[in-house]
């Protein structure tokens, strides 16, 4: 299991360094520069060439790219950025727990209401519960986020006037953007644990285990979900990667200061610094959390485990 992990984190430096090149590279060849946003619309094109050349934006690609490739892995150094002049590393770690907060708040609540509805429904297929929860499911991954946060708004903030439609400073403004985003992901999370749980129950070690007299509930919870969460975990996984990545839409919708608020700010600006190191960072995020989810199977379903520790004793005996 420790050199399975050990191998994954050195897969992180290969899946950086392609990840930090590749945005370089879009970055470098999409039109527009920051100059006006800086000095304006209004300044002189040799006021704009001295801009350009302050910055290092006239030097060739690969003097760029070399320069960027070596500030970010031998001095560990994201930059500074062009419109405010901060350290983008520091706005990152400033901005990021709030986006963590909002990716684990709706990611536990994702799970703790899409598995149980999954579970019931492939319990009691083809009845009035399973229909409505695929009905439910449908609709909520139909739905767009910001067409719901704006009807979440228009509802709470505007009609009734009980929660904040903008800002996280107090515990309430959370409740609306959490909403928009789990409305989608716990429906298909129990499209997932339906589908998956409808599989295992007609395994033969279920109907080994119902002959045995064993209770429904145990066979429900104990034998039968641990089997089915495999793909479904993946599925949060992802989303959790996604979320922790900047809700996009959300955090601008709702005036969130968060990393995927600032990435979009920085985007329409041409913010270079910010744009490149905070694809670089969420992008060692999403892998950690990759790799995470990947242990936690382990954790699940114990033949995987026992896989795992199976290529490490036949790798120790051809060692010796």
């Amino acid at each position: 299991m420790f050199r399975y992990i050990l191998k994954r984190l050195l897969w992180l430096i290969p899946i950086v360094i392609v990840v930090a090149i590749t945005i370089f590279t879009i970055m470098f060849f999409v039109p527009g520069d920051p100059t006006s946003t800086l000095i304006g619309t209004s300044a002189t094109e040799a006021q704009r060439q001295e801009l350009l050349e302050s910055l290092g934006l006239t030097d060739p690609y690969f003097v760029q790219l070399g320069r960027f490739l070596y500030n970010l892995f031998i001095k560990f150094d994201l930059g500074n950025s062009y419109i405010y002049g901060s350290s983008v590393s520091t706005e990152l770690m400033n901005r990021l727990p709030i986006t963590a907060r909002i990716a684990v708040i709706c990611c536990v609540l994702q799970a703790a209401i899409g598995i149980p509805i999954g579970v019931n429904a492939a319990v009691h297929q083809n009845s009035l519960i399973d229909r409505i929860t695929i009905v439910i499911a449908m609709i909520g991954q139909a739905l767009p986020q910001f067409w719901v946060g704006l009807m979440l708004v228009i509802l709470f903030s505007l009609r009734l006037n009980i929660l904040p439609s903008y800002g996280v400073s107090t515990w309430q403004g959370y409740i609306l953007p959490c909403t928009a985003i789990i409305i989608g992901g716990f429906a298909n999370i129990a499209r997932q644990t339906r589908s998956q749980m409808l599989e295992v129950i007609r395994s033969d070690f279920i109907v080994t285990a119902r002959a045995k007299g064993i209770p429904e509930r145990t066979i429900r919870y104990r034998y039968a979900l641990p089997n089915a969460l495999i793909p479904v975990i993946t599925g949060i996984g992802t989303q959790f990667g996604r979320a922790l990545g900047g809700t996009v839409v959300i955090e601008t919708l709702f005036s969130i200061p968060g990393v995927g608020m600032y990435l979009v700010d920085a985007i329409s600006q041409r913010d270079y610094p910010v744009v490149r190191g905070g694809v670089v960072v969420l992008a060692i995020l999403f892998s950690l959390i990759v790799l995470l989810t990947d242990i936690s199977y382990a954790v699940i379903d114990p033949r995987i485990k026992a896989q795992y520790e199976g290529k490490g004793k036949r790798r120790a005996k051809k060692d010796a």
